[in-house]
């Protein structure tokens, strides 16, 4: 077997931010995008994603300095923007939508926190969530303010001590029904009382993923709920996992060797059995590494962030 390696970047949010409703939100803006994109074809080879699962399977190597795109979350920015520049361009690049957002019109809680982040200063946020937690009736449910803190506060690789805190009490330290309604809640003090008009214009619907898929790019999983598949069980992840492959492939979406993007870059040893079980060709995780392209770590494939790509 040929060891083959791929530069494979992450992307979320493209748009132009500039004059915005949303300017504040941790988004690359088209211009830069576009920056990116003349970098990567000066500097590296593009990919695409059957020929990166072709070196996985050991049946071709690629080329020095490969590099694949990947999007997540389904966003209609993906539609909008990047679609034409990567068509404009004839690069094929790879999209994760959650099929929750997706086919059921569901504005999911990660994206209710971006926008309040965006929307109000973390310090306030911090306060608002810290003093919710302090009245709610859940007593013995609940870990003491100083406990959440001296677990959770620090800095992640791109956000401060607050932010890192806020997010990772409302993605998955608290219950799960408590920060639901904590994320709503603030959402819609802070940004938008109408979730469904708000998701409609967030997310991709089905008809453009079709049209992507038909014009050359890729549709992989990214899950149904966009939860961190390693705090679930493994029922639970074997349930998340298979509606969303059901969704995708009612529209004839899944290629037969298909792709899965893990929210969060969450994964654990029951995800990879599941996932094995499930026929699954590849996933990408978020480790900030080149991917090595083989099938022994084909289920833990590593990805750059576009913070990591001169723009």
């Amino acid at each position: 077997m040929v060891d083959n390696y791929c530069s494979i970047v992450m992307y979320h949010y493209v748009r132009p931010l500039k004059g915005s409703r949303f300017s504040k939100l941790k988004a690359l803006d088209l211009a830069a995008f576009e920056r990116q994109l003349g970098y990567l074809s000066e500097h590296y080879n593009f990919v695409t994603p059957a020929e990166v699962m072709d070196s996985i399977d050991g049946i071709q190597s690629l080329p020095e300095k490969a590099v694949l795109l990947t999007f997540d979350d389904g966003y209609k920015d993906h539609f909008e923007y990047v679609y034409p520049a990567l068509k404009s361009r004839g690069i094929k690049g790879i999209f994760f939508p959650p099929t929750g957002a997706i086919y059921e019109n569901r504005l999911l809680d990660v994206n209710r926190l971006h926008f309040v982040l965006a929307s109000v200063g973390s310090e306030i946020l911090v306060k608002r969530l810290e003093d919710i937690i302090q009245s709610s009736s859940l007593g013995e449910q609940l870990k003491t303010i100083e406990e959440y803190r001296r677990l959770f506060w620090e800095r992640g690789r791109y956000d401060s001590a607050n932010v890192n805190y806020f997010k990772k009490m409302l993605q998955h330290a608290l219950p799960e029904a408590f920060r639901s309604s904590v994320v709503k809640q603030l959402f819609a003090e802070y940004v938008d009382s109408d979730e469904m008009l708000f998701s409609k214009n967030l997310y991709m619907n089905p008809s453009q993923l079709i049209e992507m898929k038909e014009g050359g790019m890729e549709i992989g999983s990214h899950g149904h709920n966009h939860y961190w598949l390693e705090k679930l069980d493994m029922k639970q992840q074997v349930h998340d996992i298979e509606c969303s492959l059901a969704f995708l492939r009612k529209d004839n979406l899944l290629s037969k060797k298909y792709w899965i993007c893990y929210p969060y870059g969450s994964n654990n040893e029951t995800t990879r059995l599941v996932l094995k079980d499930l026929g699954c060709g590849a996933a990408v995780t978020c480790e900030p590494l080149i991917a090595k392209c083989d099938r022994s770590n084909s289920l833990t494939m590593a990805r750059l962030d576009t913070n990591d790509i001169p723009c």
